[in-house]
């Protein structure tokens, strides 16, 4: 009897210590576990504010790319907007060039044929003021009249004599509208002249703008 008393007083002994002992582990692995589980719940907050700061650095930088893009644009925008501005200036300066150097041609032309021209008026105007003084004897006009045999006689003479002085007259009319026409074309050549020099140094102007805003 004494024996089975001490039988179960043993076995009750080491039953109440594996009780002790498994209820111990299972605390331990608990606390390991909540920790561990605490752990990981702080590791992935930290991933999902790290992928958070990521995507806003990511759209930061695609912004920043945009803006840089439209500053791009803009700035491109209004380059091509004054290189066009710029080579419409050309393009005038070089049409201006084009019809000025042609008016010019024309009216040096019509200038130098008008001094050929006055120059042979004048030439022969010297020949028939020669020509009277030489024979002013013989061109006295009151005797030449005087001197006619009749009257017949005398309205021929006095007809080709006002013949005579008309032509000299229109002579001399003419070198005098000739040598005004001289003069005005000689004026407008030297500012159509003025006008060409202006035009190359507008055109000259527009090519330095136009190389400064393509290398600057």
């Amino acid at each position: 009897m004494k024996q089975r008393i001490i039988a179960f007083l043993l076995s009750f002994t080491l039953l109440f210590s594996f009780a002790a002992a498994y209820t111990c582990e299972g605390r331990v692995f608990a606390a390991k576990s909540l920790e561990e589980i605490q752990q990981r719940q702080q590791e992935t907050l930290e991933e999902i504010a790290d992928a958070e700061a990521s995507r806003q650095e990511a759209e930061e930088n695609v912004s920043s790319l945009q803006n840089e893009q439209q500053q791009i644009q803009t700035n491109y925008n209004s380059l091509y907007s004054k290189l066009s501005t710029i080579n419409k200036k050309i393009e005038e300066a070089d049409a201006s060039i084009v019809s000025t150097q042609s008016e010019i041609a024309v009216l040096q032309a019509d200038l130098n044929e008008a001094k050929e021209l006055e120059e042979g008026q004048y030439e022969a105007m010297k020949a028939r003021m020669a020509y009277f003084y030489e024979n002013s004897h013989e061109m006295n006009l009151f005797l030449i009249l005087l001197s006619s045999g009749s009257f017949t006689e005398f309205l021929n003479r006095a007809t080709a004599m006002e013949r005579v002085m008309s032509y000299d007259r229109e002579l001399l009319n003419s070198y005098q509208e000739l040598q005004t026409t001289i003069l005005q074309k000689s004026e407008k050549l030297s500012e159509k002249n003025q006008e060409l020099l202006a035009y190359q140094d507008e055109l000259s102007a527009s090519q330095d703008e136009m190389d400064a805003l393509l290398t600057g």
